[in-house]
Order: structure tokens, then C-alpha cells, then sequence
């Protein structure tokens, strides 16, 4: 007898230990793409049936665009593993589109792009992953995703399981997988306020940069209020990401933090526990810090689940 999911039951997977870390099971499932579990993983029991379906697609996400090897586990770990990627699965919900349903048509016509069929071909999902495929709850919900994208001539799609992009389609594609300068790049850009005790505090933040394996790059010598440097925009332009530590609220944190996002890049928040941040920041998760040492590794972690 087939074994099935233990994320979404009734769809079967292929099993094994995975190599080098015998705590360890790897699944590969037509749903969720490829992901790992610990072995034995009996907090899914304690997950409802929409958070599953929910893990489901963002593994599926992961899978089709190249991600590293996604372990789910209960809790945020302690010590990573450069082999793979541990990842608790309250932080892995936060990646599954919010409110925004352009966001989700737009999500879900990447993840088609990236099914692995020739040019022209259609796309059979007969009986597994057309949920997942558009963040659906079941296979209504991804048949009106599917409906939409036609009628924006992004897809042809008559119904049932077969889907095609369309020129249109691989245009649109191509628009919104313009690869930001420095997406590439193995620096990661830290902006803090440079004032008071803030070398403790670049050091912490620099420390779970490098520790996550990239190189940080604090530009310390230019002093600006509101204003944006030469160097500062060419730093942000060729860095993969930005951290931004709110504590102080100095503008130029804000600003550098606004440019990296209108540049399409990967912004994480920080702030020392108590911050009273702007209201127009208080809807993005951050990490809220009161020791060096958390920073430190609660920085890691995010940059590893965030990029990895």
C-alpha cells in the first residue's frame, strides 16, 4: 500500500531517511513538492486542516522555484544546519499570500511558469497539485484562480485539470521575474542608528549576518538625515537583502528601508522590546530583541528562512 502525505492525506509520496540526518524523513509528494519532516512528527496532529493546506503551498512554492531542501518542524531550532533548511511552521505560514488577491493571481502564474513540461505543452494536473499550485483551498478555489488568469489571457484553461501559458503569459512572467541587482549578491545591507551605544549593536547584528553566511555591509562613515547617499543607494542596489534595526527611530533607517523595498528586495525588521515603531511599519513582522546574544541568533534564523 502507497504511503500518503502527512501533510494533505489521500495524495501518496515517496519516503526515505533523508542522507545525513537520520532524525530525519524526506517526502516527495505531487502536492506539496519535496520537503522534510522530523521523524516522529506528531505536532502535525495539533495543525488544523487549513493550516496543512496552507504548509502545502508553500512547500509546493519552494519546490518549483529551486528552494533548498525545507525541513518543518515545531518549534524555531536552536542550531541550524547548512544542509538543509529547518523552518518551524509558524514561520513558514507567513510566507502563504496574505489579503492581497493580485498578489496570489500573480504568485500562482510564477509557480505554473515553473512546472517542468516543454514550451506549449499542457500543464496536467489530474489529481494532484492544482491546489497548491495557486495557494487554493480545494479545487474550486484554484479553478476561479485558473478562470482569471484566462480572462486576462495569461492562460488558457477550459476547465478540469489541463492549464497553458499563453504568450501573454510568459510576458507578464517575464516582468515580474526581473531579478533585482544583487540578487545574486552574498551581501546582506545593515542599517541602524549610529548613535549612543550602536558598535555593540552592529556587531550583534554583523555576527547573525555572518553566522546565517553572508557579509554584512554597515556603511559607517556617512551621516544623513532624510537623505540618501551615492554610496548608500549602490551598497542597497548590490546587497541580496537589507536589515533594518528600528531601535531609535532615525529616519534614515526608514528611508534606507523604503528604497531597498521599492527595489524589490527582502527587508527584515528588528527592534530592541519596546520600540514604538511607526504605524506604517507595525503590520510587517520583525524581530523584537532585548539581549545581543537573541539577536544574534533570531537574525540568523530569519535570513536562512527568508533567502535559503
Amino acid at each position: 500500500m502507497a504511503q500518503m502525505c502527512p501533510l494533505v492525506p489521500h495524495n501518496p509520496v515517496k519516503a526515505e531517511v533523508l542522507e545525513g540526518r537520520s532524525d530525519f524523513v524526506a517526502y516527495t509528494c505531487l502536492r506539496c513538492g519535496r520537503f522534510a519532516l522530523p521523524d516522529p512528527s506528531g505536532f502535525l496532529s495539533a495543525l488544523s486542516e487549513e493550516q496543512c493546506w496552507k504548509l502545502s503551498a508553500c512547500l509546493r512554492e519552494r519546490t518549483l522555484h529551486g528552494r533548498q531542501l525545507t525541513a518543518v518542524v515545531a518549534v524555531r531550532p536552536s542550531v541550524l544546519d547548512d544542509k538543509i533548511n529547518i523552518v518551524a511552521w509558524e514561520d513558514l505560514l507567513k510566507e502563504f499570500p496574505g489579503q492581497s488577491v493580485p498578489e496570489r493571481f500573480e504568485r500562482a502564474l510564477l509557480n505554473l511558469s515553473k512546472v517542468d513540461v516543454p514550451l506549449g505543452t499542457r500543464m496536467d494536473f489530474t489529481g494532484h497539485g492544482l491546489e497548491s499550485v495557486t495557494f487554493a483551498e480545494h479545487r474550486k478555489a484554484a479553478s476561479y484562480v485558473l478562470q482569471q488568469l484566462a480572462k486576462d489571457g495569461l492562460i488558457e484553461y477550459e476547465g478540469g485539470a489541463g492549464v497553458i501559458l499563453t504568450a501573454m503569459g510568459w510576458n507578464r512572467v517575464a516582468e515580474l521575474s526581473l531579478r533585482p541587482e544583487g540578487s545574486n549578491s552574498r551581501q546582506i545591507f545593515v542599517a541602524l542608528k549610529q548613535s549612543g551605544d550602536w558598535e555593540s549593536l552592529r556587531d550583534s547584528l554583523t555576527a547573525g549576518v555572518e553566522a546565517a553566511g553572508f557579509k554584512a555591509r554597515v556603511v559607517t562613515d556617512v551621516q544623513h538625515n532624510e537623505k540618501i547617499d551615492d554610496r548608500i543607494i549602490a551598497e542597497i542596489r548590490r546587497s541580496q537583502c537589507l536589515v533594518a534595526d528600528l531601535t531609535g527611530e532615525r529616519p534614515n533607517v526608514y528611508y534606507e528601508a523604503g528604497f531597498a523595498r521599492a527595489l524589490g528586495k527582502h527587508v527584515i525588521f528588528t527592534c530592541k522590546m519596546g520600540t514604538e515603531v511607526h504605524f506604517d511599519i507595525r503590520q510587517y513582522n520583525r524581530i523584537e530583541w532585548e539581549t545581543s546574544d537573541q539577536l544574534e541568533k533570531d537574525l540568523e534564523y530569519r535570513i536562512r528562512a527568508t533567502i535559503l
